[in-house]
C-alpha cells in the first residue's frame, strides 16, 4: 500500500502514482482481482490533473469493467 507522495487517490478507485524525474510523470491504475492494472500515463505540468487527462481516465475505466 503505498501512499502519499508516491501514490494517491484520484476517485473512485483510480490511483495516481508518482514518478519522479526528468517531467512529472503519472502512472493512473485500479486494482483488478487483487492486481494493480495501469491504464494511462502522462506528464503533469500543472498542479491539477487536465481535463483532457480526466476524461481519458475515465473512459479507459469505463472499458476496463466491460
Amino acid at each position: 500500500m503505498l501512499r502519499m507522495p508516491y501514490s494517491k487517490p484520484i476517485g473512485n478507485s483510480v490511483f495516481e502514482l508518482r514518478v519522479e524525474d526528468r517531467g512529472n510523470t503519472r502512472l493512473v491504475y485500479v486494482f483488478m482481482g487483487g492486481v494493480a492494472v495501469i491504464f494511462h500515463a502522462f506528464i503533469k505540468k500543472t498542479d491539477r490533473i487536465s481535463k483532457k487527462d480526466m476524461n481519458t481516465i475515465f473512459i479507459r475505466l469505463k472499458g476496463l469493467q466491460l
